[in-house]
């Protein structure tokens, strides 16, 4: 019994690690595969299945999972789109199912999020991110769950959802900058510069990729380097310095044809037809695009087909061949929309409107700029403005929260330094002898764990606290400042409004006394002195209506609604435009149906159309004939004003009727033009239960329709 005592005590130790050379040899095999990957592909390759086969046979998760992400890297430097898809999607398939450890489990989350990211997967990559963040935060990784943060910022920054992804950028900046890892932080920097050009901010996005450029030339990271070029390549390309553009996107393409880097090949590829399309270089412009939709197809790169395809789009709109834009046009349609794509969509949406516009077909046409608009409200309804700009600010002041920032780095070293000490005492379980004095050790690191956990309970506490009060005081801040613009802006329309509409009566009454120091004829004069206090009145009334804006915009207001005989307005308007036509030798023709009443009030009927016939008369050459007539149409009655101008084109139509918008055409008699004039009769028509609209073409004149509902 004794003899057998003492052999299981010296060969039990020997049995206890008889693993440890098979799995040093299996790490060998991995190592090896990784060190052989750029010279020889195919020992790579050997070795690399040897390592997956040993861990197979040892049941070592971790470093069979380590081989696959090495089989995954190799396959990628080979262009074997179909194998590095196999293991990716192997990783997917497993990422819940595998016995790894938590480090190891972070580093697959993490991957198959990046692998279904880049397959427009989106959700499904945020739920494969956040499994990640979830475990970095167990094990206090702050580094990984900064490099996860970011990732998440990619992913939303690929949803066109901005301002999470700017968020998610600012948390991770912050851990880069508490523990100096400044090579990341010039790639944070360079994705904020993204979300400011996203914004349309190019003074800002500018400074942060130079920022970022120069951080990552100090730490020797021409990776870096290469993507944040490509980004500022495309910034220079839509402030129009196309050269500037080149020389980036050529120096980032060199960097990854060296490293053999398949997607930023792809992109760069893609980048130069855009710069070559935005300066109208078609031939070159087509066969970047090519060469990148080539290379896209073979690794699968959905998002960056999209991309290709819709920029043949619009490079054989360009040519004006609208058949083969529709035809690329509606292929990106169906691949964006079933990604859900809203950016993609937008845009794709616009062409084929334009496309189907320029064709003559209006209803394709009509039907796709309605879905441009949805999804652009659908965007910007997402990426709030004033949530962009406050995280913005957030970035600038850096929270102005030194204590709090102090308070989570002890709090996060300190869950370190738990987890060190633990990793240190399961080591110490190693040896039968060592029972007694293992279970001694982890008594009292379990008392000094219960200890730390209640301090740390007590520090997250105030954390918490702060961060409501924070949270509270920024939310106060906001509220007053929406509040404050709100008002500034109905004073300012209120008076931009009173400066406009009362101008019309008071040069009527200006124009009669003119007259009537030119004729003494006591008849004329009594008709002067009608039509001035006929003005007068109209003047007293409208600015009683001015003053009551705010009133009728909120409802609490009723207008004076009331049977018109449209006969009369028109008769009234001609009286009041007679004199102005004829001073610009221009014909004033006035057509009215016979017994044709409408439901509307007077005076702002009277002012809708005086707006229309004084821009008529502002902008149609001398001796040109201004055309205003009345018609019945079914439950309505359409009234249209129709001048010999140069017209006003598509892109101008689209803002003819907002406040302070001017077009491109000039007053023929050199009279002044605020950009009210329209904005006042939309609104008008609009309180009067009726619409406006224009017909033009360019050169051809400009026809203003107003429908008002008709009397029974």
């Amino acid at each position: 019994m004794k003899s057998i005592f003492w052999l299981c005590l010296i060969f039990f130790p020997t049995l206890l690690f008889s693993q440890s050379p098979s799995q040093d040899t299996t790490k060998t095999y991995a190592d090896r595969g990784y060190d052989l990957m750029d010279t020889n592909p195919d020992s790579s390759l050997y070795y690399l299945n040897l390592a997956v086969t040993q861990a197979k046979n040892l049941k070592d998760a971790d470093a069979f999972y380590d081989a696959i992400f090495g089989k995954t890297k190799l396959f990628n430097l080979l262009s074997n789109a179909d194998s590095s898809n196999y293991f990716e999607q192997l990783l997917v398939d497993s990422a819940y199912k595998n016995e790894a450890s938590p480090k190891m489990k972070i580093k697959i989350f993490y991957r198959c999020g990046d692998f279904l990211k880049n397959k427009n997967e989106f959700v499904q990559a945020l739920n494969m991110l956040d499994s990640a963040s979830h475990l970095a935060i167990e094990i206090s990784d702050s580094l990984f769950y900064a490099d996860i943060l970011n990732k998440k910022g990619s992913v939303y920054e690929n949803m066109g959802r901005r301002s999470q992804a700017l968020e998610e950028y600012l948390k991770a900046l912050d851990i880069y900058e508490l523990f100096k890892d400044e090579s990341m932080y010039g790639i944070i920097i360079n994705n904020i510069a993204i979300s400011y050009k996203k914004a349309g901010d190019f003074d800002n996005a500018m400074l942060y990729y130079n920022k970022s450029i120069e951080l990552q030339m100090e730490h020797d990271d021409p990776g870096g380097e290469a993507v944040t070029r490509v980004n500022r390549g495309l910034l220079y390309k839509d402030m129009g310095e196309y050269e500037k553009a080149l020389t980036d996107l050529r120096f980032s393409l060199v960097h990854f044809e060296r490293e053999k880097y398949n997607y930023g090949i792809a992109v760069c590829m893609h980048n130069l037809g855009e710069i070559f399309l935005a300066s109208s270089e078609l031939d070159s412009a087509l066969v970047y695009f090519n060469k990148s939709q080539q290379l896209s197809s073979g690794f699968e790169y959905g998002r960056l087909q999209i991309k290709n395809t819709l920029a043949l789009a619009k490079l054989e709109r360009q040519k004006r061949n609208y058949i083969n834009s529709n035809k690329y046009g509606l292929i990106a349609y169906q691949l964006a929309s079933e990604r859900n794509l809203v950016e993609d969509l937008r845009e794709i949406n616009l062409i084929l409107s334009d496309n189907y516009s320029d064709q003559g077909n209006f209803k394709k046409g009509l039907q796709h700029y309605k879905e441009f608009k949805q999804t652009e409200d659908s965007l910007f309804s997402e990426e709030s403005q004033s949530k962009l700009n406050l995280l913005r600010t957030e970035y600038d002041l850096k929270y102005k929260d030194n204590e709090i920032a102090a308070l989570e780095g002890k709090s996060k070293l300190q869950t370190t330094l738990a987890a060190e000490r633990q990793k240190a005492n399961v080591l110490l379980t190693i040896g039968i002898l060592t029972i007694v004095v293992f279970f001694g050790i982890v008594l009292y690191l379990y008392q000094r764990q219960l200890k730390l956990s209640k301090k740390l309970s007590g520090q997250k506490s105030i954390l918490i606290e702060q961060k409501e009060e924070i949270e509270a005081a920024q939310d106060k801040i906001i509220s007053q400042n929406e509040n404050l613009v709100n008002l500034n802006k109905e004073k300012d329309n209120l008076m931009a409004i009173v400066s406009h509409d009362l101008r019309s009566p008071l040069n009527q009454i200006r124009g009669v006394l003119g007259l009537m120091k030119m004729d003494s004829d006591p008849k004329v004069l009594h008709q002067y002195i009608d039509i001035a206090n006929q003005s007068a009145e109209v003047l007293i009334e409208r600015i009683n209506r001015i003053l009551d804006v705010e009133a009728i915009n909120s409802g609490k207001v009723d207008l004076k609604i009331q049977k018109l005989d449209t006969k009369k307005v028109l008769e009234l308007l001609e009286q009041n435009f007679l004199n102005a036509a004829k001073q610009k030798n221009m014909n004033l023709r006035v057509q009215s149906e016979a017994n044709v009443s409408c439901m509307a009030d007077e005076n702002y009927l009277l002012q809708v159309l005086e707006n229309l016939c004084s821009n008529a008369i502002k902008y149609s050459p001398s001796k040109s004939e201004i055309k205003i007539s009345v018609s019945s149409e079914d439950k309505n009655v359409l009234f249209s004003v129709k001048d010999q101008g140069p017209g006003i084109t598509d892109n101008e139509k689209v803002k003819l009727f907002l406040p302070y918008s001017r077009t491109s055409n000039r007053p023929t008699g050199d009279e002044k033009s605020t950009g009210l004039g329209l904005s006042i009769v939309k609104k008008y028509v609009e309180a009067m239960n009726g619409e406006v609209w224009v017909e033009s073409s360019n050169e051809e004149g400009s026809t203003f329709y107003i429908k008002i509902p008709r009397a029974a």
